[in-house]
């Protein structure tokens, strides 16, 4: 009918972009999430190592380092990380006090001992997380606790 109303249709509006951006913000959260946990594979966290130390590794060097630990005597071994890889290592409970003091050691597979990367004076306790950043520069290498 020529001058009949016609019906209204609804608005396409700002409803749909809000659903659009939440979509976005969701999926940004969750790709965020699990980017965070696969980072270091067999993390698992202080509850989960029963008040462990845990040190995680960042090898940005392109050789294979072994990492070593040292409370005041000898350097203990604690595990190896591939050339520009990550790990997630333990240091045993035999060393594990109150008020710890430790010293962590990275040494290049086929390195001479002057090469290596060694730690000032760690004060760590069960529970905490040291984080090692080998850099390409072994003398550029840095570490953290959180």
């Amino acid at each position: 009918m020529p001058g009949a109303p016609r019906p209204r249709t609804p608005s396409r509006g700002a409803a749909p972009i809000l659903v659009r951006g939440l979509r976005v913000a969701v999926l940004a959260v969750v790709v965020t999430g699990c980017a965070r946990t696969a980072s270091y594979p067999n993390f698992r966290g202080s509850a989960g190592m029963g008040g462990s130390l845990v040190v995680n590794v960042e090898n940005q060097h392109f050789s294979d380092v072994v990492v070593y630990v040292s409370t005041g005597g000898q350097w203990q071994r604690l595990g190896d990380v591939t050339g520009t890889g990550k790990a997630s290592l333990v240091v045993p409970s035999a060393l594990l006090s109150t008020g710890q003091r430790y010293r962590f050691r990275v040494h290049p597979i086929g390195g001479q001992d002057r090469d290596d990367y060694v730690t000032e004076l760690v004060y760590a306790d069960r529970g905490d997380i040291v984080e090692i950043r080998v850099a390409g520069l072994l003398r550029m290498s840095s570490w953290w606790i959180r």
